[in-house]
């Protein structure tokens, strides 16, 4: 079964698009978010602090595909690294693990 010349066509246009999008974005969110390796913080050469409270932040989460920037909280942080709890966009699952530090940035008051 083919399909007409004018179907083909539609969907690239906008009417589809934004549907089309969310697709891919789900398919890409399906992958599993690349954190840092026990390896990679190093703890025996960075010990990790707590926070006195859990801060908001924005954080750039990488996937194989693409990366993400995320609202998260954060609970621990070391010279090179912040851990952090995020809810994966798309899928609502709740993660958490560690990020590079430039990765993370504070939340303004108006980032609710």
């Amino acid at each position: 079964m083919s399909a007409a010349p004018d179907t083909i066509l539609a969907v690239g246009s906008s009417k589809y698009s934004s549907n089309l999008d969310a697709e891919i974005a789900r398919t890409l969110m399906r992958q599993e978010p690349v954190l840092l390796t026990a390896a990679e913080l190093e703890f025996d050469r960075n010990p990790p602090h707590q926070f006195d409270q859990p801060r908001r932040v924005w954080a750039w989460i990488r996937y194989p595909a693409q990366a993400c920037l995320v609202q998260a909280m954060a609970y621990e942080w070391s010279r090179t690294a912040v851990q952090i709890e995020f809810c994966e966009p798309h899928i609502r699952i709740w993660r958490k693990g560690w990020v590079w530090l430039n990765s993370v940035t504070p939340a303004s008051l108006d980032d609710a």
